[in-house]
């Protein structure tokens, strides 16, 4: 994503593209009606995560008061554990909230913005440290069957060993940040999918987007616009059916 669609310069300058993510057009209560009240599952995440959130700190104090903090392993544990702690409190605490209310992204623009940032953030710090196992393998002995068999088991559960045969169109459109237009990118690409790469100015974009509450997100047109997807959860869930083997 671009500088000016970073966290930080949100937080401290306001978002740099408010047409894209204006929400003026309703008032608060308003779009308060558009979101669904999840009361018992919103309550499930708030009770479930704050129980894990006590038992994880007291285990925590224990492994670093221990004399194996000495150990590497020990800090890497300690470390994992305080990226979970807050990765606990957006997916379990913060989601429940949000689901009791039956928010929707105007209703808490900042706060769902900065607290979905800081939990992506830890999300990928989690995984660059447990990819240190890259790390351990360089150092010590690990067998060659053992690697490949996790190669393949990695790939088929990806259904990365099957030829697809492309029998739809696809033409995606988004703005110049193409941030939240990359997953969806590298969905085609991973699939080995032709699709036409629309990549607009913020002129074209505003002129040619359909009318969407979420005007920032890309959308897809499928075979010269006869279905049209205008958010990524929508496009995900369409292109995980079109995409199998067995229907592509």
């Amino acid at each position: 994503m671009d500088y000016d669609g970073g966290l930080v310069y949100v937080i401290l300058h306001g978002h740099p593209h408010p047409v894209l993510y204006n929400c003026s057009s309703k008032s608060e209560d308003e779009w308060y009606e558009t979101g669904v009240k999840r009361p018992f599952l919103g309550l499930y995440f708030i009770i479930s995560g704050i129980i894990l959130e006590l038992l994880y700190i007291p285990c925590l104090m224990v492994i670093m008061q221990n004399d194996m903090i000495k150990n590497s392993c020990y800090k890497i544990m300690v470390m994992l554990g305080i990226l979970d702690i807050w990765c606990l409190f957006v997916n379990s605490v913060v989601t429940g909230y949000l689901a009791f209310v039956g928010a929707v992204y105007c209703t808490h623009p900042l706060f769902i913005y900065i607290t979905g940032g800081l939990g992506c953030t830890t999300i990928c710090s989690f995984n660059a440290i447990a990819a240190y196992i890259y790390v351990y393998m360089q150092f010590f002995h690990s067998p060659n069957w053992l690697i490949v068999l996790g190669q393949i088991a990695w790939q088929y559960s990806h259904e990365a060993m099957t030829k697809h045969e492309q029998k739809h169109s696809y033409t995606l459109y988004y703005f110049d940040s193409r941030g939240r237009a990359e997953p969806i990118r590298l969905i085609f690409h991973y699939f080995n999918v032709h699709f036409n790469d629309q990549r607009l100015t913020k002129e074209e974009w505003v002129n040619m987007k359909p009318d969407s509450p979420m005007g920032q997100l890309p959308y897809l047109s499928v075979d010269d616009g006869k279905i049209i997807l205008c958010q990524m959860t929508a496009i995900c869930r369409y292109l995980a059916k079109s995409l199998k083997p067995e229907e592509c």
